[in-house]
């Protein structure tokens, strides 16, 4: 392993293991749950692989109006009425103006949540909210509706993670486990929070089961399972399985959805070749076709940190990670977010001594 293969392995480890120890150990065998907020008959979900579908093949229209009658019928499905809203989302984001906007969105659901209480309305309603605070209501709303949904308590991790309170998170998630053992987001955010508190090769059979578990779920976001893959894909090059961390990246190069991910992945396999200059001119090309996206800056990060010696640089690259993180609320931000405070906490101390500035994360 060369030098500067073992200096970026290091900080890779860094982030990942480093902060207070969370959850221990890869998680038991586990099947995709059929619990009351996430049951479907067969008839249903077929409509659902259908919305999928028509979701890839940009018929978003088509794709709303299929989940919506599956809603209508269905109201108490959290997982469908999360992809719905995932949908009108993105078309809010056109622009056009023939859509309600993402505040209109979270409005309505408010509306509908105050109108009629459920705890599928309630946690909707908390999912899009912008306001952090007025969530946390929302959620404890559900909770007192249904003290066993365990999607209210994935929802109260999931915000928590988000805030860096870790153990509070940890004792939500395995609420949420003991209740719905096979729930797939849970589970998902069980393997990020592994691979920050727990052993590599336990965080990398988490990430192999859940990919395994959920694959062919058409309730689960296809940009989940290949978000999935890229952790996947770095936690191999923290265990020094530089050829299985590049296989997997080439595999899934087609499904990588932006100019800007491909970008991510050409960084990674030159940088796993050695050849950091251009890892570091692929990452820096892959921020400018999506500025919105922080994972080509948390490459630059590893790579000004540990090929290049440049302790300034990555931090200012992190400091950029946390602000898009912040922005975000989706669980690729969550994790990208949490890397990047552990590596600022800890260029703190350097950044004193050769007197920069360290933001408080």
């Amino acid at each position: 392993m060369s030098r500067a293969g073992a200096l970026a392995r290091a900080a890779c480890a860094a982030l990942l293991l480093g902060g207070c120890g969370l959850v221990g150990g890869a998680p038991a065998d586990y099947a995709p749950s059929a619990g009351p907020y996430d049951r479907l008959p067969e008839p249903e979900v077929q409509r659902v692989v259908r919305a999928r579908e028509l979701t890839a093949e940009g018929e978003l229209e088509r794709a709303r109006a299929v989940l919506a009658e599956v809603l209508r019928r269905r109201p108490q499905n959290i997982a469908v009425g999360s992809f719905l809203q995932d949908i009108d989302l993105r078309l809010a984001a056109d622009g056009s103006g023939e859509h309600p906007s993402a505040d209109e969105l979270a409005r309505a659901a408010l509306d509908r949540a105050r109108r009629e209480p459920s705890p599928a309305r309630l946690l909707l309603a908390a999912r899009i909210a912008p306001d952090p605070d007025l969530a946390r209501g929302l959620m404890d709303e559900a909770l007192e509706l249904d003290p066993a949904c365990a999607w209210a308590h994935y929802a109260v991790a999931w915000s928590l993670a988000k805030e860096s309170r870790w153990g509070e998170a940890e004792e939500r998630l395995q609420q949420a486990l003991a209740i719905d053992p096979g729930h797939l987001p849970a589970r998902r955010l069980e393997a990020g929070m592994i691979a920050r508190g727990g052993k590599p090769e336990d965080a990398v059979e988490a990430f192999e089961r859940w990919l395994r578990v959920s694959a062919g779920q058409p309730l689960v976001d296809p940009a989940e399972r290949l978000g999935a893959l890229l952790d996947l894909a770095q936690l191999h090059l923290l265990a020094g399985q530089g050829r299985r961390a590049r296989e997997l990246l080439v595999s899934i190069a087609d499904e990588a959805p932006s100019s800007a991910r491909r970008g991510c992945i050409l960084a990674a396999t030159e940088h796993d070749q050695g050849r950091d200059a251009r890892a570091l001119a692929a990452a820096r090309e892959a921020a400018e076709d999506d500025p919105t996206d922080a994972l080509p800056l948390v490459q630059q990060a590893l790579l000004l940190e540990g090929s290049f010696g440049d302790p300034a640089g990555a931090r200012q690259a992190w400091e950029a990670v946390l602000e898009l993180s912040r922005r975000d609320s989706d669980l690729a931000a969550l994790i990208l977010g949490m890397r990047a405070r552990v590596a600022l906490e800890r260029s703190a101390p350097a950044a004193a001594e050769d007197g920069t500035s360290a933001p408080t994360p």
